[in-house]
């Protein structure tokens, strides 16, 4: 099976590299993986092959050529004219088209009724969809999609094997526990609630809890001088992939504040490690991922909830024994290998 993968951004967090990295390292079809064509139509505009070891640039000649005897198109995204054409194209050719969209009702903005119009078509012309959760699924499904078409592959990161975390976990866990580390990774921006997390911090100055957060700043209203170097936030820049298990091993609480997400990839990451998780409502994947026994829901927007949810956990601790963090990356594992995202992006190719 040949693959032909559109785009409108590719690197950086926002985008579907480390998706589809984890898809090559991990797939059940290394064929499949071995070489994909990918056009990103987002300027600056690229022609390239990706593989888990490399991409590789490619010319506009010799990506039109791979897309003429490609057998499937995967789409991301259906908004834009660069969707549409491959869409009218591809069916002329009468190829296999997968949607891989992470929308749900939570996360489109636009409700009118050409869009909702134009997308009812758009989907109907697709023969899969592979969507990130329950909530994009149900969302799919509200426009008359069928569960055979729609595949769901939740965004699983994965950042080392399940041995090497235990490891780290044991040699880690001899540091005092009357100290309770409080976490935030991600984007420093609006979008992703760090001001709700400083908010937060600041309730606590004067307790047990240490507040850390990673990331680079996004956003020029977030002011780094302001909103943490003069809090009790411990602020470390932005993380590099090779560090995050460790960094997320040293956290004991991960929260999530995210005011708008799909389906960020930070919550499965902390719940591999085994983090007690504080995730938002406002990201989809609270309703795939977190358990009562993994973490909580929580509305970022209502700052004394989260309060009262992190005081709550600080008097109750026996969430923070060594066996009890075990006991959930161990829950987690194996419920969501890994693999599971992979063998979602390879069934909606071959199914």
């Amino acid at each position: 099976m040949k693959v032909f993968l559109l785009t409108n951004r590719w690197e950086g967090e926002k985008t579907r590299e480390h998706l589809l990295k984890t898809c090559c390292m991990l797939g059940s079809d290394k064929k499949l993986f071995r070489s994909i064509p990918v056009l990103q139509f987002e300027k600056p505009r690229r022609c390239f092959k990706f593989s888990s070891r490399e991409i590789v640039e490619i010319s506009l000649f010799t990506l039109i050529n791979r897309f003429i005897y490609s057998d499937c198109v995967i789409l991301g995204g259906y908004s834009s004219i660069w969707s549409w054409t491959l869409l009218v194209i591809s069916k002329i050719l009468r190829k296999k088209i997968v949607l891989w969209t992470g929308a749900s009702q939570n996360t489109t903005l636009n409700h009118s009724i050409l869009h909702k119009l134009s997308k009812s078509i758009f989907l109907k012309l697709c023969n899969n969809c592979l969507t990130y959760g329950l909530l994009a699924k149900e969302y799919l499904k509200s426009y008359g999609l069928k569960d055979e078409k729609i595949f769901v592959g939740p965004n699983l990161s994965y950042i080392s094997s399940r041995e090497n975390i235990n490891e780290l976990i044991r040699s880690k866990y001899a540091k005092n526990k009357n100290e309770v580390v409080v976490g935030f990774i991600g984007r420093i921006c609006i979008d992703k609630g760090f001001k709700q997390f400083t908010e937060v911090s600041n309730y606590f100055s004067n307790s047990d809890y240490k507040f850390v957060a990673y990331g680079a700043l996004y956003d020029d209203s977030i002011d780094l001088t302001e909103d943490v170097y003069e809090s009790n936030i411990l602020y470390n820049g932005k993380i590099k992939n090779n560090d995050m298990a460790s960094a997320l091993v040293d956290i004991d609480i991960l929260i999530n504040p995210s005011l708008f997400d799909p389906f960020s990839r930070i919550t499965s990451e902390g719940l591999y490690t085994g983090v007690y998780i504080l995730s938002s409502i406002f990201d989809d994947s609270y309703a795939d991922l977190i358990s009562p026994s993994l973490g909580l829901v929580i509305n970022p927007r209502e700052t004394k909830q989260v309060i009262n949810s992190l005081s709550e956990l600080y008097l109750n601790r026996n969430w923070l024994a060594l066996d009890k963090r075990l006991e959930r990356v161990n829950r987690f594992w194996n419920k969501y290998p890994p693999r599971k995202y992979a063998n979602s992006f390879v069934d909606s190719i071959y199914l």
